[in-house]
């Protein structure tokens, strides 16, 4: 039965969609690379995307600051202990 399904299938499909389901891996990443890089572009220079990659800014360096406290912190108390 289901080669019947499949013989139908094929006859439907034209050649540039055989050719389209034909893509190798490499290329499918090369596209969704080159999309990402499209999106990020027009995330980057829209008014709102400024304002929040400012505000991923400011977070990171709030927690980059965190981070080095609780080191400090973790080193003190490690002397402490021994």
């Amino acid at each position: 039965m289901d080669i019947a399904y499949d013989h139908v299938q094929e006859e439907a499909l034209s050649p540039s969609e055989e050719d389209a389901q034909h893509t190798t891996p490499a290329e499918t990443s090369t596209n969704l690379n080159a999309d990402l890089q499209q999106a990020f572009q027009a995330v980057s220079r829209s008014p709102w995307g400024s304002c929040l990659g400012g505000w991923f800014s400011q977070a990171r360096k709030q927690g980059e600051s965190f981070e080095s406290d609780l080191q400090k912190e973790a080193q003190e108390a490690q002397e402490q202990a021994t």
